[in-house]
């Protein structure tokens, strides 16, 4: 008998996104009733945070929102009619969404209209958001009630009035930031990094929000749930607890669909979004509503499905909605090893190449992995420009609606943006003032101000800056095939890998055997590099091969 000795085999398997057909539920689906509401909720990210205007400011036909503003939650009083979907004072992702999705689905249903509203808090945790009722204890504006509930029924008011029929086919949810911290106020009763409290929390709303939307449309079916995947700096812990809540909860519920990360669009200093990165990511996920809308599909980003491990050699087998896989370093600059990191019992490991082959990531390390075993993707790097960004994508070539716009001297900020450096630094007398008081100055290199389409704004940051001066400059914008920003370009609008943590628990010293293996190999066994490794149905599984007796034993690990 021939005995072949390996150091190491070892398999794991996620779960499946949607593993039974999105026809499975009943959902609420865009164009059975005249209006069709998109409902955007969550913290800072869902409402546009940090920029100083719109830079979507052209209407398109039947796209509205209440009153005067797309977030109708501080003056809800005055919103006594629908009107062209045009924000003010910030690029609200809901603006982009709403006309990019509109413009897609009217081609299969030419008179459905639709309203987009945003009703979000910055900052809030999950709690905060939630039903009042469900924790008291909370304090804040309770924009559940006062935002959420209270603009769907001015606008089922509305309605009725025109003698017209709404109903919300989507729930866009951004937010899980403030979820990750822990915080002195215990009012506001963060799930402090807790995978299974948030999705306990999570769940609770996403069926508040349902139940609400029911009661107050008279609608029949549930809107879908979509969730935005957490990315930037905001991932404040190496096991990406709260992205791995919302994965599970996808994976749990038909309901809950998982969209794309939005670490692919430009930020300002890796946190909020910038002008362009809300309107492209707004993009997104309308092409996401449009391949569950329009093509009844149930969307999946790119995601790792199995992975196996031989010596120092790990291969992660993904889901690729376009069958294919590329690291991209033109969308955002190249992150250390494409954003992969691997430990070994709590120590970090290094990588000495990574590689792509069809729709598999092959890690190779230094040195055997043995024991417990760690891998993140555009996890919790400790370079804090690289913290939560990665390079994994497909290539789905998906044309956008709108083109980047030109963000040459938009680096954001809560009291503004659009510095440039001084052409002549000596002329004191041009300089602005810096929040009234100062100028910013380092070396010979003055930031001074620089009105933008005619707004008078004092200005927190430029391109390029310094990271000691008050400025926050945009990282990353896309370019193209030789090197420039796109400008007046098509945004890319590819299918990114999420961010994502995975453990395996590497049982050193097995023995494979190849003839005892040909008689068992069948289809409760997968093929891993030429080994028959047996297939799971949840969970992590180790095929041991006792050398003694050539018997076998398959153990799990539940994690």
């Amino acid at each position: 008998m021939k005995i072949k000795l390996i150091v190491l085999l070892a398999f794991c398997s996620f779960c499946v996104f949607g593993q039974n057909e999105l026809k499975s539920i009943l959902y609420q689906k865009p164009g059975s009733t005249d209006y069709c509401q998109i409902i955007m909720y969550g913290q800072s990210l869902s409402i546009g945070y940090e920029t100083i205007f719109a830079i979507t400011s052209d209407p398109l036909p039947d796209c509205y929102m209440l009153g005067s503003s797309v977030h109708p939650i501080s003056t809800l009083s005055n919103e006594n009619t629908l009107n062209f979907l045009i924000n003010s004072g910030s690029e609200d992702p809901t603006v982009s969404l709403t006309n990019a999705f509109s413009y897609l689905f009217k081609q299969k249903n030419p008179n459905v209209k639709f309203i987009g509203t945003s009703c979000g808090k910055a900052g809030y945790t999950v709690a905060e958001l939630s039903r009042s009722d469900r924790y008291p204890d909370v304090s804040g504006s309770h924009p559940f009630e006062y935002g959420f509930k209270s603009s769907m029924q001015r606008i089922k008011e509305l309605c009725d009035m025109e003698g017209k029929t709404v109903s919300c086919s989507a729930i866009i949810w951004m937010q899980g930031e403030a979820d990750y911290y822990g915080d002195s106020l215990s009012a506001k009763r963060p799930c402090s990094g807790d995978k299974y409290l948030y999705k306990k929390r999570l769940l609770q709303l996403k069926n508040d929000m349902q139940d609400c939307c029911k009661e107050i449309y008279g609608q029949e079916n549930v809107p879908l749930f979509f969730m935005s995947n957490i990315g930037g700096s905001y991932i404040s812990n190496r096991y990406l607890t709260i992205n791995m809540a919302q994965k599970e909860l996808a994976e749990e519920n038909l309901d809950m669909i998982l969209m794309n990360p939005h670490y692919a669009v430009p930020h300002y200093a890796g946190a909020h979004l910038s002008e362009n990165g809300y309107r492209m990511y707004g993009e997104m996920m309308a092409k996401h509503l449009w391949k569950v809308f329009g093509e009844e599909e149930y969307y999946k980003p790119v995601y790792p499905e199995r992975f196996s491990v031989e010596k120092n050699i790990m291969t992660i087998d993904f889901y690729s909605p376009s069958k294919s896989l590329t690291f991209d370093t033109l969308t955002l600059s190249k992150i250390n090893n494409y954003g992969f990191q691997v430990w070994m019992n709590d120590n970090i490991q290094e990588i000495l190449n990574v590689q792509i082959k069809d729709t598999s990531v092959i890690l190779t390390t230094k040195n055997d992995l043995l024991g417990t075993i760690d891998i993140s993707y555009a996890g919790y790097n400790a370079t804090y420009k690289e913290k939560g960004f990665g390079n994994l994508r497909d290539e789905d070539h998906w044309e956008s609606y709108y083109t980047y716009w030109d963000d040459t001297y938009d680096a954001g900020g809560i009291m503004g943006s659009y510095w440039k450096e001084d052409v002549n630094p000596e002329d004191t007398t041009s300089y602005q003032q810096y929040r009234s008081d100062s100028t910013y100055k380092e070396g010979s290199k003055v930031w001074t101000y620089k009105p933008y389409f005619g707004k008078k704004h004092y200005c927190t940051c430029m391109i390029d800056a310094p990271s000691s001066s008050p400025f926050k400059p945009i990282y990353w914008r896309p370019k193209d095939e030789y090197g420039h920003i796109i400008i007046g370009k098509k945004y890319p609008l590819f299918n990114w890998c999420i961010n994502f943590y995975q453990k395996l628990e590497i049982i050193p010293n097995t023995i494979y055997s190849t003839e005892k293996d040909k008689s068992v190999i069948g289809e409760a066994f997968y093929n891993i590099s030429g080994i028959k490794v047996i297939k799971p149905t949840k969970g992590f599984f180790i095929k041991v091969i006792h050398y003694s007796d050539c018997s076998f034993e398959t153990q799990k690990v539940v994690f």
